[in-house]
């Protein structure tokens, strides 16, 4: 497998994840999310991401910094991955 088709799954994976996130927040505002399948499953699979964030930020009330945190993150390992990939 060449670096470039690494480097095109990396950027697929981390904008997969980025969508996912974003979805997530979109559903916290929506009035009956819990009872969306879908926006259970999308919370399935971005909660192990978030939780970990969640525990280590200070509280900052009503608002959830922490998908903000994942979508920054999600872009720093992306860009460290496709630049060491590239060499």
């Amino acid at each position: 497998m060449s670096n470039y088709t690494l480097i095109q799954i990396v950027n697929y994976i981390a904008y997969a994840v980025w969508i996912l996130i974003l979805m997530r927040s979109l559903f916290s505002f929506m009035p009956s999310g819990g009872n969306n399948p879908v926006a259970n499953i999308v919370f399935r699979l971005t909660e192990p991401i978030l939780a970990p964030i969640r525990r280590l930020m200070p509280r900052t009330g009503m608002f959830d910094f922490s998908p903000i945190i994942a979508i920054l993150l999600i872009m720093l390992i992306q860009a460290l991955l496709t630049a060491v990939l590239r060499g």
